[in-house]
């Protein structure tokens, strides 16, 4: 089902304290990311009402960031799927609620919907090149 047993221990850790591998189902396909999160989903709002002055407003909750190749193995995720579309699929709808927020890599510069004359799009690439955090209005 995994290619290793540190794989199936990173996508079981979604949405927990540490770092997970989370797949989300995107118009182009599954997709994966590799997640690092401060405290787990659920505690985030909790933590998000903590009045300013007693929290540093530089932490970040959690990151993300697309991954092709399993971290510990170096598979190529894309043959995990190929070989068990249905269960990665029916995983997808589990993950919902911890994929990243981020905009799709088909709107950035060089994808099918590149447009030149389009710089806040551009702008907007640029800062999700890292991986994203979340900050409490």
């Amino acid at each position: 089902m995994f290619c290793c047993q540190a794989f199936e221990n990173l996508i079981k850790n979604a949405g927990e304290r540490g770092f997970s591998a989370v797949i989300e189902n995107r118009p182009e396909g599954l997709k994966f990311s590799l997640q690092m999160r401060a405290v787990e989903f659920a505690s985030e709002a909790d933590f998000s009402k903590v009045p300013l002055p007693e929290k540093p407003s530089h932490i970040s909750l959690s990151g993300s960031m697309r991954i092709r190749y399993c971290p510990s193995c170096g598979k190529r995720l894309e043959n995990l799927v190929a070989a068990k579309h249905q269960f990665f699929k029916e995983l997808a709808v589990t993950h919902e609620p911890f994929k990243p927020s981020w905009v799709s890599n088909d709107d950035c510069p060089g994808g099918p919907n590149d447009d030149i004359n389009s710089a806040k799009k551009r702008a907007g690439c640029l800062k999700l090149a890292v991986p994203h955090s979340r900050t409490p209005p």
